[in-house]
């Protein structure tokens, strides 16, 4: 837990401020960030990340990024074809 916390202080705002460059709305962004935290200390006991910590969540954080665009484009989708 205690590098967990650490992380979160130490990479937060620099994750934020990713995410915002990716997704171009702050709460969005900071919704992204805490998604990774969350679903890190959900999965602590079974993650095996061989590169750095860093990079493990500054990979997450993108990927998330990317899902969450994909879903807002397939919903609006939806919406223009109602």
């Amino acid at each position: 837990m205690e590098v967990l916390e650490k992380a979160f202080h130490n990479y937060y705002e620099e994750l934020h401020r990713y995410a915002y460059t990716l997704v171009k709305e702050n709460e969005t962004a900071k919704d992204i960030v805490q998604h990774v935290f969350t679903n890190l200390w959900e999965k602590r006991n079974k993650l095996n990340i061989e590169d750095s910590l860093k990079a493990y969540l500054y990979r997450s954080v993108h990927n998330y990024s990317i899902n969450h665009y994909t879903r807002l484009r397939r919903h609006l989708s939806i919406e223009h074809s109602d």
